[in-house]
Formats: C-alpha cells, structure tokens, sequence
C-alpha cells in the first residue's frame, strides 16, 4: 500500500475505484482522443459513491465531462472536481431532446429505466455522420428494473453498450495510485462495526454522501492478566457444574 494513503482510502482500490477506474480506462477508453483529436464529450449519470470518483478521473483523462444528479449537493461536488456542466434531470432531459450536445460516452451509475433512457438520447447519432465513432453507453450501476432496448432504435442512432464491475488484480495497483496522487480524492465517512445496520439503512434511504468505510478495532490482549492452566481451568468448570 502507498506510504501515506489512508486505510479508509485504501480500502476503495479494490472496489469502488477499481470499478470506476475499469469503466473509464479500459472499457470506455477515455484517455484515447476522438478520430479528430478533440476530447471526448462525457456524461456521468449518477454522482454517488462511484459516479464521485469518475468525475475526476474523467477529467484527468483530458475529457469534457458532464455530470447528472437529482441531489444538489451531488451536482456541486461534480462541478468542484471539474465537471463542465451538472444537470438535473429535467435540465438533462431538455439537452438530449433538443441535441444541444451529443455525448460520446454515458457512464450510468445508476442503471434504471429513466437513466437508461436518457443515457440512450444523451449518445445517439443523427443524419447519416457514419464517419464519426459511435456513441458508447456503459452500465455500472445495480437495479432490478428491466431495461428495453429498441434493436432498430441502437443501430440507427449508433449506440453500443457495455458493462463494467470491477477490474483485474493489476488495475488495483493503478487505483491505488491514484488514490495516493489525490487524482481521485473520494468523499469517505467511516462508522463502527455495531453501526452496520444503521449504515445499510441509510443507504437505502440514499443520504449516504461517497462512500461508507467499516471499521473495527480488533481485541486487545491484557498480558498483565494471569493466564491459567488448562487443566486448572477445566477443573474449575467441572466445580461450576458439580
């Protein structure tokens, strides 16, 4: 582990940063410039406790990065780590309606019917512009919604999709550097182990901001205390039974 990288931190490189870092490196290859040269035109839907840490990556990558959030204080803390612009979702809904921008990646965190559907507009093609690459869609987040999907609608607007979870043992390595570089630098709050439940709780209820950390303090042995015999201590159960 890197000199100086907090433990909480660290904890991150092999789960949610080796995701986000998989997503954006190798299966939407962010850091590769568009067939003209000009970055890559990037929206991350859903800035959570993964969609935090893309912002930053994404941006370190050279990308222009969008961000979409229900919750303001998500969309402030994505323009904070450089984000062009953070929508809501009627504001994100007008963008993809009217074209105003056509994205070449949407990295959806959040993966339900409505955030598929606007991550489909947000990269489709119009016209006949089949010089240009296609529009990428990459599904990272867990839902039990089914997602429909138009075969003729994909091919005609030239969307393809992809999924992301986790990442190689090697990319732990990169996440973990990343992590000590302050590349990315995820909002982290720790909580005791006999707080479990509470903390599932409040996951569920969304008011967990980044990412929640487990602690634990393990047993203390008191080597002052006498440590008896083990047939000293067997006779003294047999006594309490007797």
């Amino acid at each position: 582990m890197p000199e100086g990288l907090a433990p909480e931190h660290a904890a991150l490189a092999g789960c949610s940063t080796l995701t986000v870092y998989n997503a954006l490196h190798h299966v939407a290859n962010i850091d590769v410039s568009k067939k003209d040269g000009t970055p890559k035109k990037v929206l991350i839907y859903g800035v959570g406790g993964l969609g935090h840490q893309a912002v930053p990556l994404a941006v370190h990558y050279d990308a222009e990065v969008y961000a979409c959030d229900y919750k303001p204080e998500a969309r402030r803390l994505a323009q904070r780590w450089g984000a062009v612009q953070a929508f809501n979702l009627s504001e994100l809904s007008e963008v993809v309606r009217d074209n105003t921008i056509v994205f070449d990646v949407a990295i959806d965190f959040v993966t339900n019917r409505q955030s598929f559907e606007l991550c489909q507009s947000a990269v489709r093609r119009t016209g006949e512009d089949y010089d240009s690459d296609p529009g990428l869609i990459i599904l990272v987040g867990f839902n039990a919604d089914s997602l429909m999907i138009s075969s003729a609608e994909m091919i005609i607007n030239r969307a393809h999709i992809k999924s992301a979870l986790y990442g190689h043992k090697n990319d732990v390595k990169q996440a973990l550097d990343l992590l000590s570089k302050k590349i990315i630098q995820p909002e982290v709050e720790t909580t005791s182990l006999d707080q479990v439940n509470q903390t599932l709780d409040a996951l569920r209820a969304s008011e967990v901001k980044g990412r929640k950390v487990i602690t634990f303090e393990p047993p203390t042995l008191d080597l002052e205390t006498e440590v008896k015999p083990v047939g000293e201590r067997i006779m003294e159960a047999t006594d309490t039974f007797a």
